[in-house]
């Protein structure tokens, strides 16, 4: 079943691929330039962030994605999605 973004209505949420690809990509909208995305880049990994949801799971205070990992946690499933996976 796929997973949707409430605030985008019916478009399908972005999955993380394991990389910084979407982080990279806000972050260049918001005129942060290589050398700024390196140190971004450095700091997250610092941090645990090894990629997008890790981004959300171990930056981000809040997020969606935390909250359903706590559900999941809580009902027995598998806890973490892996990457490329929706919900």
């Amino acid at each position: 079943m796929a997973s949707y973004a409430p605030e985008r209505g019916l478009q399908a949420r972005e999955v993380c691929g394991g990389n910084y690809k979407l982080s990279k990509s806000i972050l260049e909208v918001a005129g942060f330039d290589s050398a700024d995305l390196e140190d971004v880049f450095n700091v997250l990994r610092s941090q645990g962030a090894c990629c997008d949801c890790e981004v959300l799971y171990n930056v981000a205070e809040s997020s969606r994605l935390k909250a359903e990992y706590r559900k999941r946690q809580a009902h027995g499933t598998e806890a973490k999605q892996k990457h490329g996976e929706t919900q």
